[in-house]
Order: C-alpha cells, then sequence, then structure tokens
C-alpha cells in the first residue's frame, strides 16, 4: 500500500488559489444574475407604464374619433328652414285657393276654411290684391308678411302634429330653432324616391280635392295642382350677383369669355330640386345652357362648383341668405339622386376631350 503523498506549502497555495478564483466566479455569476433579474424587473417596470401610457392615448384617440364623428353628424344635419317651408307652402295654397276657389279641408261645424286659407283670404282683402294675381307677381315685402302669418300657425299646430302623425321618423324639432332637421334615413329614402313620391302626393291631393270641392273646380285639377306649385322665377338678380359677388366671367362647362348674353342655369335641373338657390346656379353661354337643358352635367362638375361654394365670399345679405340651408357635399347627393332617378348627363366638348 503506498503511503499517501502529504501536499506542500506550494501545492497547499495553488489550491488555495483555485478555491478563491472560483469562490469569485461562483460570486460574480450571481452577481451578473442578480443584475439581469434587476435589469429584467425594471424593464418590466418600465413597460408596464408604457403600455398604460399606450392604452391611455388609444382611449384618448377614441374618444377624439367620437368627437368628431359627432361634429361631422352636426355639421352635416339634413336642416329644413321654416321660412323656406312655408314660402313653398304659402305660394301653392295662395294659388289653389284664391286662383282656382279650391277648398282645403271638410267643414267642421265651426268653420268651411282652414285657418290658412282666412289667413290667405283676409290678406287679399287687406291688401286688395285681385284673385287672379299670382302670389310670385306680389312684391317681395307683401310676400314676406303672408309668409311670416303662414308660418307663425304652421308652427304653432302643424310641425308638432305632423311629427306625431310621422311618430317621429321622419324628422326632429326645437321649437326654440328656426328649422327642423330630417332624419339620415328619411332623407335619403325621400331622395331616392323623389319623383315618385311628387306623383303619390298629387294623385293622393286630387283625391282629397274631390271630396271637398264642387264639380264645377275640379275641372283639369291636376293641371291646377301643378300651376299651383312653386314656378320658375326671373333669374336677372342672380345673374347680377354670380357676375359681381362670384367673378363669373366665363362659361362654366365650356369656359368661354361670357360677351354680350349669358344663361343663370341651374346645375341640378330645376325640374328636380324645385327651387332656385345661389349654390345651385351657375353662368353659362347660351349653347351650353340650351344644349343642357333638362340634363345633369358632368361628374367632373360637381367637384368644381362645390370647391366654388366651399371658397366663395359671400358678401350681401341675399347672398348669405341664399347659403343659409347649403352644407357641402350637398349637391354632389343631388347629382347622384338625380341620375338614379333617370337624369341624363349631358356631355360638352370639354368632357369629349377628356
Amino acid at each position: 500500500m503506498a503511503d499517501e503523498k502529504k501536499p506542500t506549502g506550494e501545492e497547499k497555495n495553488v489550491d488555495s488559489s483555485k478555491a478563491e478564483g472560483a469562490a469569485k466566479k461562483g460570486r460574480a455569476k450571481k452577481t451578473a444574475g442578480s443584475k439581469a433579474a434587476s435589469a429584467k424587473k425594471a424593464e418590466t417596470t418600465a413597460k408596464a407604464p408604457a403600455k398604460t401610457v399606450q392604452r391611455v392615448k388609444q382611449a384618448a384617440q377614441q374618444a377624439e374619433e367620437v368627437i368628431v364623428e359627432q361634429t361631422i353628424q352636426k355639421e352635416e344635419k339634413f336642416v329644413l328652414f321654416y321660412h323656406d317651408i312655408f314660402a313653398k307652402f304659402t305660394e301653392c295654397y295662395w294659388n289653389l285657393v284664391l286662383k282656382y276657389h279650391l277648398r282645403q279641408m271638410r267643414p267642421d261645424g265651426k268653420s268651411q276654411y282652414s285657418k290658412i286659407e282666412q289667413i290667405l283670404w283676409q290678406a287679399q282683402i287687406d291688401f286688395q290684391i285681385p284673385e287672379q294675381i299670382p302670389f310670385n307677381s306680389l312684391n317681395a315685402i307683401l310676400q314676406e308678411t303672408i309668409i311670416a302669418q303662414v308660418q307663425r300657425e304652421c308652427r304653432k299646430y302643424v310641425i308638432g302634429a305632423l311629427y306625431s302623425d310621422l311618430e317621429g321618423i321622419v324628422y326632429g324639432f326645437d321649437k326654440k330653432e328656426k328649422y327642423l332637421v330630417l332624419h339620415p334615413t328619411a332623407y335619403q329614402f325621400l331622395m331616392k324616391y323623389k319623383m315618385e313620391l311628387e306623383r303619390l302626393n298629387y294623385y293622393a291631393w286630387a283625391k282629397f280635392l274631390e271630396t271637398v270641392n264642387d264639380d264645377s273646380l275640379l275641372v283639369r285639377l291636376l293641371n291646377k295642382l301643378e300651376l299651383a306649385s312653386p314656378q320658375r322665377k326671373n333669374l336677372d338678380i342672380y345673374r347680377q350677383v354670380l357676375y359681381q359677388e362670384f367673378e363669373a366671367h366665363y362659361c362654366f362647362y365650356c369656359g368661354k369669355k361670357l360677351t354680350g348674353t349669358s344663361h343663370v342655369d341651374h346645375f341640378i335641373p330645376w325640374s328636380f330640386v324645385k327651387e332656385d338657390k345661389l349654390w345651385n346656379f351657375v353662368l353659362s353661354c347660351p349653347s351650353c345652357n340650351n344644349g343642357k337643358s333638362n340634363k345633369l352635367p358632368a361628374r367632373m362638375f360637381v367637384e368644381v362648383i362645390e370647391e366654388r361654394n366651399s371658397h366663395v365670399v359671400l358678401r350681401s345679405d341675399f347672398s348669405r341668405n341664399q347659403f343659409a340651408s347649403y352644407r357641402q357635399g350637398l349637391i354632389s347627393h343631388l347629382w347622384q339622386y338625380a341620375r338614379n332617378a333617370g337624369f341624363q348627363v349631358y356631355k360638352t366638348d370639354l368632357d369629349l376631350r377628356a
């Protein structure tokens, strides 16, 4: 059996150095691990606020999107001003009641005439107006006086009653405001089937009038209804405003300089919109206006007129009143609905070259 060799002093020192080195490595490894754990913890801690900030940003963005959407919806309200509604209403009823003597209600035991009929008859007496004078031939001050009386009566009794009859699904209103607001779905429906609804309205109106009037008054009844509705007016005032305020010195469609005779054209045909509004008027040369006639202009012109309307400076009360119910995008909507209703598109030489 071999004797065990005892370590010398040098060997002890070497072993001690090795042990100490191993211990240092262990401590370093432990320290590194501890640092890594601390770093990971710090990273996790840093990520938590970052995620919270991100969630806050997302919530804020969503809230901002809701606000923007609500603002857009508010700006894109389909507004009808009471004055515009009852101006047409007054003109139509004036002609039916005073010119054609057509009653508009069944006798209720209290009166043979509705309150509106009484207002019109009284105005004719007070202002000594011949019965064959159409409403649009009255001077502007007299027209506004009569419209104001009709509007006051209808806002008091008609707006709310019709709202209830339609169960609130067609429009909303506030008695303090000067307008009512069509619900978007109702607006889309009315525009999509505008022509059909007009025909149905005339038919239902004629059937009702047949029940409350003598046969002698019902001759050519549909013609009377059409003639009693608002008609096209003299457009000279619009020509002046377009030329001076809108600086329209060139044909809107072909671009030729307007010299001599210029025509005031309804961009969306009058037969579809049935009203005269400055935002729907352009100046054109006789050739383009006669060629376009009752057609729609090419789609490319929609952007042009909407761009014009968005930048024009309205310098007079007349112009501002004409634009009161206008909103950006309205003409685009009207163009599409008229196109869907069967209106043809007029092609100019400019369109053909494009």
